[in-house]
C-alpha cells in the first residue's frame, strides 16, 4: 500500500512540476511576443501631446523622434491671406508600450502673399488644437460670408497625466475672417456641440461645462458672451 501510495504521490508531483514549468513557458512567450509586436507594430493614437514627459510616470519622449511639418493650408481670404497648419509626431513609451501619436495640430503660420509677411496665429507654445470651423454667414440669395473661425483648444493639462488630449478640458476661440489675434470666449469646455451664425455680429453656441449645457449668443466681433442659459438633464 505504501509503495503503491508513493507512487501516486511522485506522479502527481511530476504531473504539477509539469504543469508549472509549461505555464511559466506560455507566460515568457506571451511576453517575448507582446514585446516583440510593441518593437515592430507600435499603437498610434491622435490628439494626444506629451508635454512634460520628466513629470509624466513611466514615460518618455524620444527628442529625435519628434517631427515637425505643416499642412494643406485654408483657401485664401480676400486679401491673399492663408493659414498653415502646424502637426507634430511623437513616438514615445507608456507603461513600457511604445506609441506613435499623429495629426497632432498645434498652431497655424498665418501667411500673407501680397507683403510677403507671416506670424503664428498663437504664441509657440504647447497646445493642441482639437478643431476649427469656418464660420459662414448664410442669407437667401446672396453669396456665403466668411465670418471667422471657431476653435477648441486644450491648453492645459487638467487631469495631470503629462499630455493633452480631448480628455482634458479645452477653451473655445475666435478669430476673424483674416485670421487675426484669437479671441478666448470661454474656458472648461468639455464639447462643442453647435455652432450658427446668425448675423454679421452674432453666433449661437452650444457646449457642455461642468455646470451643463450652455445655450450662448456670442459677438464676433469682440468674442463676449453677450446672453446665455444653462440646462441640466434634471431641470
Amino acid at each position: 500500500m505504501e509503495t503503491g501510495f508513493f507512487k501516486w504521490v511522485w506522479r502527481f508531483n511530476a504531473l504539477a512540476i509539469a504543469l508549472v514549468a509549461l505555464l511559466a513557458l506560455g507566460a515568457i512567450t506571451y511576453e517575448l511576443g507582446r514585446d516583440l509586436a510593441r518593437t515592430l507594430f507600435p499603437t498610434r493614437t491622435t490628439n494626444t501631446l506629451v508635454m512634460n514627459p520628466a513629470d509624466a510616470p513611466g514615460e518618455a519622449v524620444i527628442d529625435d523622434t519628434i517631427k515637425r511639418y505643416f499642412g494643406t493650408p485654408s483657401a485664401a481670404t480676400a486679401d491673399g491671406t492663408y493659414a498653415l497648419p502646424l502637426y507634430v509626431e511623437q513616438t514615445y513609451s507608456n507603461r513600457s508600450i511604445s506609441k506613435s501619436s499623429v495629426g497632432n495640430l498645434v498652431n497655424y503660420r498665418i501667411v500673407q502673399t501680397a507683403p510677403q509677411s507671416n506670424r503664428w496665429l498663437f504664441p509657440p507654445a504647447e497646445r493642441l488644437i482639437l478643431n476649427t470651423y469656418a464660420l459662414v454667414l448664410r442669407e437667401s440669395g446672396q453669396a456665403n460670408l466668411p465670418m471667422g473661425q471657431l476653435m477648441t483648444v486644450t491648453d492645459s493639462d487638467t487631469n495631470e497625466d503629462g499630455r493633452l488630449s480631448p480628455q482634458d478640458t479645452t477653451s473655445a476661440f475666435l478669430t476673424d475672417a483674416t485670421w487675426g489675434e484669437p479671441v478666448k470666449i470661454v474656458d472648461g469646455v468639455h464639447s462643442l456641440l453647435s455652432h450658427t451664425v446668425r448675423t454679421s455680429d452674432m453666433l449661437d453656441l452650444i457646449y457642455n461645462t461642468d455646470a451643463g449645457t450652455h445655450i450662448a449668443q456670442v459677438s464676433l466681433l469682440s468674442g463676449a458672451i453677450l446672453s446665455q442659459q444653462i440646462v441640466t438633464p434634471e431641470d
